[in-house]
C-alpha cells in the first residue's frame, strides 16, 4: 500500500531536512524513512507535538553517524514541533522477530518503502496492542506516581509529558473498547480523540478536550496539568479494571 503524505507545507518542510541529512550521512545504507503520527495525520500541537520517524538501514546506526546527524539536524528549526523523535531504527541485515511495526494507512516515506512482505497493523492487531495497553495501566501509574511526586523544574515539565505520551494510546485503546473503529482511532490526532471520548463520555472527554486545549502549558500551568493527566489515566484504568 503506497503511503499517505505529510500533514502540510510545514511538515514537508521539516521532513525535506530530516530526509536530506539522513540521505547524506547514511548515503547508501539508508533504504526507508518512514514518517508516522500528527506529522502525517495532521492535528498537531503547535510546539509540542513530535515528528516521529522510523528508520531502516543496512547495519547499525553508529556512534560516528548519531554525532553527524545531531550536527545536521541538532540546531534546525524544527517549528511547528515540538522536537524529532526516530521512534525505531531497524537493521534490516538482522530484522526483527515481530516485523509488524506502522499502522495500514498511517505513515508517510520520505526514503523508500515499507519492506515488501512485512505485516502492517490491522485492526485486530491494534485490538490486541490496545488490550495490552490497557493491561500495563498500573505499572505505568505505580511509575508515574514515583517520579510525579518530587518533580520539580524541567523534570516536572519532561515528566508532564511522559504523562501525555501515556495517556495518549490508553485513550485509543479505551476509545477501542467503547467500540470506536481500531484503524480510525489508532491514526486519530489528539483533537479527533478528544471530540470522540467526549461524545462517549462527556466528563472524562471534555477534561481531555481542555487538557490538549492548553498544551504546552506554561510553566505556571505545569502542576494542574500532570495532576490531570494521571487523573484521566486512572479514570481509564479503573474502567478496565
Amino acid at each position: 500500500m503506497p503511503a499517505a503524505g505529510l500533514a502540510d507545507e510545514r511538515a514537508e518542510r521539516v521532513g525535506g531536512l530530516v530526509r536530506d541529512a539522513f540521505a547524506e550521512v547514511l548515503g547508501a545504507r539508508l533504504e526507508g524513512l518512514l514518517v508516522h503520527g500528527s506529522a502525517m495525520a495532521g492535528g498537531y500541537i503547535e510546539g509540542y507535538s513530535d515528528f516521529d520517524f522510523v528508520v531502516f538501514m543496512r547495519g547499525e546506526l553508529e556512534g560516528a553517524d548519531s554525532r553527524s546527524l545531531q550536527g545536521r539536524l541538532g540546531d534546525i528549526d524544527r517549528g511547528p514541533f515540538g522536537y524529532l523523535q526516530i521512534s525505531r531504527v531497524v537493521d534490516l541485515d538482522d530484522p526483527p522477530d515481530d516485523r509488524r511495526l506502522l499502522i495500514e494507512g498511517g505513515y508517510a516515506s520520505l526514503v523508500g518503502e515499507y519492506p515488501a512482505g512485512w505485516p502492517l497493523h490491522d485492526a485486530s492487531s491494534l485490538r490486541e496492542q490496545g488490550a495490552e495497553v490497557l493491561a500495563g495501566l498500573a505499572a505505568i501509574l505505580e511509575r508515574g506516581y514515583r517520579h510525579w511526586a518530587a518533580a520539580n523544574g524541567p523534570r516536572r515539565t519532561l515528566e508532564v509529558r511522559y504523562h501525555m505520551t501515556s495517556l495518549k494510546p490508553a485513550v485509543r485503546a479505551h476509545l477501542v473498547a467503547l467500540g470506536e473503529p481500531p484503524l480510525e482511532v489508532w491514526t486519530a490526532s489528539y483533537g479527533e480523540l478528544g471530540r470522540r471520548w467526549s461524545a462517549r463520555e462527556p466528563d472524562p472527554g471534555g477534561r481531555f478536550e481542555r487538557v490538549v486545549a492548553s498544551l504546552p502549558g506554561a510553566p505556571s500551568e505545569e502542576a494542574g496539568l500532570g495532576d490531570e493527566l494521571l487523573a484521566l489515566i486512572e479514570a481509564i484504568r479503573d474502567a478496565h479494571s
